[in-house]
């Protein structure tokens, strides 16, 4: 992480950072493996959880969230 370039402005809850794209070879979720993912990666210590973004679950054949779990279909 210390060499990404963490240009990409993005709004959190915690207000404006800054992070990195990237490219990831594949994503794997339990049973689930996506390939060629585009991603961000948050500057150490800005964020207290992990994100699952829109460029890996547009890429699903569905997903869903009831209470504190998510569904998802490959």
């Amino acid at each position: 992480t210390a060499t990404l370039d963490y240009s990409v402005p993005v709004a959190t809850a915690n207000g404006q950072e800054n992070a990195a794209a990237v490219r990831l070879r594949n994503l794997t979720i339990g049973a689930i493996r996506i390939d060629d993912v585009e991603a961000l990666v948050a500057k150490p210590g800005s964020l207290n959880e992990n994100l699952l973004g829109m460029s890996f679950l547009r890429r699903l054949r569905s997903y869903g969230i009831s209470g504190d779990f998510m569904t998802l279909r490959e």
